[in-house]
């Protein structure tokens, strides 16, 4: 129902701003025209062009992955401090999609071992970790879910050398997505 009328007041936005005039002619009979307005400080594409509607990734832009002590786990930290291209996976233990994406992420995992590192949180044990007064790396990887917008599980980010953050997948991905992630991760 929201996105009907998301959709319904997108379209009425856009007959709007139809009707206002925002080309044609001019009172000397010159064509004037108006050039799309580029959203400013967009980081993340809604999504690629591509014919995959299955498997939709984002497209990132220099986005770096977050590096504070407070709200990162250690063994991430440790991994951007040494380099290490990283495919960083949120999953939900309870959902019945966990074993079918475990064996796509493990074939292509076996494929490029020791090129790329593996890092998985489980959202269902950290809803249900205790509060402490020293956040513990579960903890840690929960806030940081929050602060790098995952929203749903499974969610995969490819994190590269250098520490910038070059692909999302939220949902089923399959093994062809993910290897070309890790390749453009490793190279």
């Amino acid at each position: 129902m929201r996105r009907l009328v998301a959709a319904t007041m997108l379209v009425a936005v856009m007959v709007a701003l139809t009707a206002c005039g925002g080309g044609g002619a001019s009172s000397d009979g010159a064509v004037v025209t108006t050039a799309p307005v580029p959203v400013p400080g967009a980081a993340v594409a809604a999504s690629s062009n591509s014919s995959d509607v299955l498997s939709p990734s984002q497209i990132v832009l220099n986005e770096q992955f977050p590096t504070s002590v407070e709200s990162v786990p250690a063994e991430i930290l440790v991994k951007l401090r040494a380099k290490r291209p990283m495919l960083i996976v949120y999953m939900d233990s309870t959902q019945v999609v966990n074993s079918d994406q475990w064996n796509e992420i493990d074939a292509v995992m076996e494929k490029y071992r020791g090129l790329i590192d593996l890092l998985s949180y489980d959202v269902a044990a950290g809803l249900v970790s205790v509060e402490t007064s020293k956040p513990t790396d579960l903890q840690k990887a929960m806030s940081l879910a929050g602060s790098i917008n995952v929203k749903n599980a499974p969610y995969m980010i490819f994190v590269d050398r250098y520490g910038r953050v070059i692909g999302r997948f939220l949902g089923f991905t399959d093994r062809t997505l993910l290897e070309r992630e890790v390749l453009r991760a490793t190279s």
